[in-house]
């Protein structure tokens, strides 16, 4: 799914109810909708949002990275109700990629996975601001 091209996102602290900072790279497209339900369901503040492109880093070293370094996380499932696959995808830091895979396949039980397997895809890159 990567292109050349890479991905318009945009990069964002968000404070937790408990004082606590993280970073976060959302798509561009969804930020306006994700950034209403961050305050709206969760009481999160979103602060310092700024464009950004997120793009993948080459094999072979063809291309030497100019910001944080941040991975694509996809996972894809099958669903036999709508009989399709369905993708779910994050781009977070590659530090906090672990932690947010582990986070993400939670939410999947097996009866929602239906006997099908949960694939999780990671590719590395990076942001260019």
């Amino acid at each position: 799914m990567s292109t050349q091209m890479g991905q318009a996102l945009v990069e964002c602290s968000v404070l937790n109810l408990f004082g606590e900072r993280s970073q976060r790279y959302v798509q561009e497209d969804v930020f306006q909708l994700w950034q209403f339900m961050m305050y709206h369901k969760h009481g999160f503040q979103v602060e310092n949002p700024q464009p950004c492109r997120w793009l993948p880093l080459l094999p072979g070293g063809n291309n030497v990275p100019s910001g944080p370094l941040v991975n694509r996380v996809q996972l894809s499932r099958w669903d036999a109700e709508l009989q399709k696959v369905q993708f779910i995808e994050r781009f977070v830091s590659a530090d906090d990629t672990a932690k947010v895979s582990d986070l993400l396949r939670k939410h999947y039980s097996p009866e929602l996975l239906g006997g099908y397997p949960l694939e999780l895809k990671i590719e590395p890159g990076y942001v260019s601001i």
